[in-house]
């Protein structure tokens, strides 16, 4: 994309400069080497703004993959270990003052499913971006060591 802004910026230079040369002949050079500069700019600007909202937006992934998943598990085991009585090998019991703390937990693990599959569809998008050719330069390569998180049941 930088390289298309390049080339339209050099052939908006040369068309401009060209009209403005001829312009009591009347060509129209002179428009249109204008209008492929203005849209060469703006095009230039749009692509640095959207790479650097790529940047921030894969600084909010890794973040959220190094930190925000520890968090979230650990709250989900520490809630769950507060809520859930075990009694025997398979037996679960919820006692009754700890009902608000059962829907505490389910909550989490709500959030942090939603959480998940908001992180997983993020990263998606900015891979398939970076993989088309004309767009590579608008996005920023998320690094390899950004996975897909996927919630298993646990044993």
């Amino acid at each position: 994309m930088v390289v298309i802004c390049v080339v339209m910026f050099i052939v908006g230079v040369i068309a401009t400069v060209v009209g403005v040369r001829q312009f009591n002949q009347g060509d129209c050079w002179f428009v249109v080497g204008t209008v492929v500069l203005i849209f060469a700019i703006v095009l230039l600007f749009t692509t640095a703004f959207m790479y650097v909202d790529s940047m921030c937006e894969l600084a909010n992934l890794e973040t959220f993959y190094n930190v925000n998943k520890a968090n979230y598990t650990t709250t989900i085991q520490e809630t769950k270990d507060a809520v859930l009585a075990l009694e025997g090998n398979s037996t679960v019991s919820i006692p009754v003052e700890n009902l608000q703390q059962s829907t505490n937990w389910s909550n989490r693990i709500s959030e942090y499913r939603d959480a998940i599959v908001d992180y997983n569809l993020k990263l998606m998008r900015l891979r398939r971006l970076n993989s088309n050719p004309i767009l590579d330069s608008m996005y920023a390569n998320p690094p390899e060591g950004l996975k897909y998180i996927e919630m298993v049941k646990g044993e």
